[in-house]
């Protein structure tokens, strides 16, 4: 390793700026020595070309492992030569197929070489490489080859070679592997995938893509497509693009779609473009959907944005021929969107029923009704009734003084049950003394005042309980305190070590927490562990840790974790740790991480993330309103519900929460983004 510096020191002394520009930007290794059977088989070279150019870059393609492969790759493309691209194009197709690694190098080796025609050519056969069979699929059954697709058809995309579009345009009109990455691409760079006189879309995925560049140069065939597109799909496609860009011409074709008794997918268009329109027609067009039962879920869907009394007059309809309890809910979650007297009438005479009462009562709490605060107060069942509260409050900044005078009654009652939802309720407003709940007898009402907690001190008094709680389920909720990294030490690392490594629901917060502390050797290899998990919440929830840990070196592991990321998810938890470890502002794995994503990543939340970092911008503010999750578990006929149920709910910004079902069946989730989330069951982290 010694020899290694003393090489950089020599040769930044003795060439010239750009070359030394090339060396600072390797990558995050830096590591560029062959293994050492391999080196002792290779003839010295002493010159500076064959320890930094092409030279170097051949042996180490010449080997047989394949991170020395990779670097060789490296070294080719930041090397620019014309050697080293010769070396580049010529790569076996075999030893491509066989790692898709290697080739993800070669993607981005080629990415500034677009003007080379063998270099265009390449790039474009990696953009439509073939979809991974079950055999060559990674270990968590994904495809590792579309992180190659989209990399390589970004690389085209953002090239600024006439040809290298031109060409990728041609498989962003192919049916096949490639097309969804080069028309994703092709729209990240606002570049049409249409040029006047070429005939319009043939595919639903072209009209969508179309839609999506925001060009208004594309209205016209779409409106050409959605006119006369030779099949329903893409006519249906077109014309909801037409509906997005805010083009009135759709209506009239819109109007005569409705009238297509035989395909149910262009009524469906038909009445979302009227939606989007916010055509007179539209409420009509919606009702006409609920009422048949081919497109009656679509109807349903559509009634969330688009309600008047017809429409809550179908869906009570709709609601009574239906027998599964999800289509049914269905349609209480769209009568909750409403602001009509019969939609919160509908929605209250459901409260009766056993099955759909915990629903109506959601949707009451989420309704935008002026009546929907005086409806709840008004239930029978009290302790759904708070449940709804405490969703309303949160949701919609509702206050009740007569639920908050329930809650202290509650925090005093012999009935656990009761103690519990006072403990929630409280804890999830900020209440200062709701905390005193995390001491009560019962492990019940410890766990909900985990679950609600929230405000400035809510994280230390969390973690302060769960250095003493031996309930099992309750340690498991408590553990949200983690979430900060517990940069204070109140639980050991060994006992974070056990936590990571058991799988539970709080495993990732474990791993969190673990790796925030500063690493010795063995622990920076448990971490490293975790951060190759199969699991794509475990891989973020440790990147979350390495943002926050003083170790040096954990701005190199993100980088290194980032370079074969498959999870866009995952991809933009790394860079956004990145972007906070500002202390390593200066760091060559920081910088190049930042720059690759910045240019390259398909995921644009990733790119974004990388491009305000790359110039000093701070991090987008997280949204201020918080919803929360409304989770209940239903025994089947002859069963009972398990007790002390644990699970952790996944939410749209890929936060995960434990929480644990209370006696009734219901699980509170405060303080989660807004949006589609999803629940894993006795989760066990692989």
């Amino acid at each position: 390793m010694r020899a290694r510096h003393v090489w950089v020191c020599c040769a930044a002394l003795a060439l010239p700026a750009g070359a030394r520009a090339n060396i600072v930007g390797l990558g995050p290794e830096g590591d560029d020595e062959l293994g050492a059977d391999e080196a002792a088989e290779e003839a010295p070279d002493t010159s500076l070309r064959g320890r930094f150019g092409a030279g170097m870059a051949a042996k180490l393609l010449r080997s047989e492992r394949p991170e020395d492969r990779a670097r060789g790759i490296e070294r080719a493309g930041n090397d620019g030569s014309n050697e080293a691209v010769a070396l580049l194009t010529q790569t076996e197709t075999a030893a491509l197929r066989a790692d898709p690694r290697i080739a993800l190098e070669l993607v981005r080796a080629l990415a500034a070489q677009c003007a080379d025609d063998s270099a265009r050519t390449r790039l474009l056969t990696l953009a439509a490489a073939p979809r991974a069979t079950d055999a060559s699929r990674s270990a968590d059954g994904g495809d590792d080859w579309e992180l190659v697709r989209a990399t390589a058809a970004m690389a085209l995309a953002g090239s600024g070679n006439a040809k290298a579009v031109d060409e990728l345009v041609k498989v962003a009109r192919t049916p096949g592997a490639g097309q969804a990455a080069a028309l994703a691409a092709l729209a990240a760079f606002g570049i049409s995938p249409y040029a006047p006189g070429i005939d319009p879309p043939a595919s639903a995925a072209l009209a969508r893509a179309f839609g999506a560049t925001g060009d208004l140069r594309l209205l016209e065939p779409l409106l050409s497509a959605a006119r006369g597109a030779s099949d329903a799909q893409t006519r249906a496609a077109a014309i909801v693009a037409l509906g997005h860009a805010g083009d009135q011409r759709a209506l009239d074709v819109a109007r005569a779609m409705m009238g297509e008794q035989k395909d149910a997918r262009l009524r469906i268009a038909a009445a979302e473009t009227m939606a989007l329109l916010d055509a007179p027609e539209r409420f009509r067009a919606v009702e006409v959907l609920i009422a048949d039962p081919g497109t009656a879920s679509a109807g349903v869907r559509l009634a969330e944005s688009v309600q008047d009394t017809g429409i809550v007059l179908a869906l009570i309809a709709r609601m009574a021929s239906m027998s599964a309890p999800g289509a049914r809910e269905s349609v209480l979650v769209a009568l909750g969107h409403g602001s009509s007297d019969e939609a919160l009438g509908a929605l209250v005479s459901m409260l009766a029923d056993a099955r759909l009462g915990p629903a109506a009562a959601q949707a009451i709490a989420r309704s935008p009704h002026p009546g929907a605060m005086a409806a709840l107060e008004k239930m029978n069942n009290k302790r759904l009734a708070m449940r709804a509260y405490v969703v309303r409050r949160a949701v919609r900044g509702d206050s009740s003084a007569a639920f908050e005078a329930l809650a202290s009654r509650w925090a005093t009652s012999t009935d656990a049950r009761e103690r519990a939802l006072a403990a929630l309720a409280r804890g999830a407003s900020g209440a200062p003394n709701a905390g005193d709940a995390l001491r009560d007898a019962d492990p019940r009402v410890r766990r909900a005042a985990a679950m609600g907690a929230r405000g400035p001190n809510a994280e230390a008094a969390v973690l302060e309980a769960l250095r003493s709680e031996r309930d099992p389920a309750t340690r498991v909720v408590l553990s949200r305190g983690l979430a900060s990294g517990d940069l204070s030490g109140r639980q050991s690392t060994s006992s974070l070590v056990d936590r990571s490594e058991a799988g539970g629901p709080d495993a990732p917060l474990g791993a969190l927490a673990l790796a925030a502390r500063a690493q010795d050797a063995g622990l920076r290899g448990k971490v490293a562990t975790l951060l190759a998990s199969r699991d794509p919440v475990m891989r973020s929830f440790v990147a979350r840790g390495l943002a926050m840990s003083a170790a040096p070196e954990s701005t190199g592991q993100l980088a290194e974790a980032y370079r074969y990321e498959r999870d866009a998810d995952v991809r933009r938890t790394i860079i956004v740790a990145l972007a906070a470890r500002q202390s390593d502002s200066a760091a060559p794995a920081r910088t190049w991480a930042l720059a690759l994503a910045a240019k390259l990543d398909p995921d644009s939340g990733v790119r974004v993330a990388a491009e305000r970092a790359t110039t000093g911008s701070s991090a987008p503010a997280q949204p201020a309103v918080r919803d929360v999750a409304w989770l209940t578990i239903v025994a089947a006929p002859g069963a009972t519900l398990p007790g002390d149920l644990c699970g952790t709910y996944v939410s749209s910004d890929g936060n995960a929460v434990p929480f644990v079902f209370d006696d009734d069946g219901f699980a509170l989730v405060p303080g989660v983004a807004p949006g589609p989330g999803r629940v894993v069951l006795a989760p066990r982290v692989r």
